[in-house]
């Protein structure tokens, strides 16, 4: 009995071509994942990333400030701007501790120990002098004391037009015009008198005495 075999010749081209494509493919995958990883200035962010962030891939600090890259965005800070918050302390002195416990880390905090002061205001200084920098000392300056900072430093011109200083200069400005409002309803109302004296009594008077 003769049995008669399947020519499978043909499938072969076929199988070796797919393993092949498939070594490929797999040597790419890779190679793109270690592309991924590499991290030359070992900052804790990939080089493929520093630049979409505005970081330096050649340095581990590219702002300068003493946090690292890869510190700095874990936290949502600008790692190409040593002061996130801009209130004149770096964010590496700052940190990224929380004070005031109001889930905001001292680095992004406008106010780091939640006494109503801005850090730009208290700063660095340790008025009390008890080793605790103002900014992050709720018994360094009271609110009230601040408020009567604040009200010093506003600088008003005659009509109650806000100028300068850090007080609230919308509000001011808007008295300012309440004024200047005033003044104009003023100045509208003399004018109508007068134009009512002229056309109703003077105007007649010449009229009669010609008559």
């Amino acid at each position: 009995m003769v049995i008669n075999k399947k020519n499978t010749s043909h499938r072969k081209p076929f199988f070796s071509l797919s393993i092949v494509f498939s070594l490929v493919l797999m040597m790419s995958l890779s190679t793109v994942s270690f592309a991924n990883d590499i991290d030359l200035d070992d900052d804790g962010v990939a080089d493929v990333y520093e630049a979409e962030f505005g970081c330096d891939d050649t340095l581990a600090d590219t702002d300068g400030d003493g946090l690292d890259d890869g510190v700095e965005l874990a936290y949502a800070l600008d790692c190409d701007y040593a002061d996130t918050d801009e209130d004149g302390i770096s964010d590496f002195v700052e940190g990224i501790e929380d004070t005031d416990e109001d889930g905001i880390i001292n680095a992004l905090d406008e106010d780091s120990d939640g006494d109503g002061i801005f850090d730009f205001y208290e700063g660095l200084e340790d008025s009390n002098g008890n080793g605790v920098p103002d900014y992050i000392d709720t018994e360094a300056v009271s609110l009230s004391e601040s408020a009567d900072i604040v009200e010093e430093e506003e600088v008003v011109d005659e009509n109650g037009f806000y100028i300068s200083g850090p007080g609230n200069g919308c509000a001011l400005m808007s008295q300012g015009s309440k004024v200047e409002g005033q003044r104009s309803l003023s100045f509208l109302i003399i004018f109508l008198i007068s134009f009512l004296i002229v056309f109703r009594i003077v105007i007649p008077a010449k009229a009669g005495m010609q008559s």
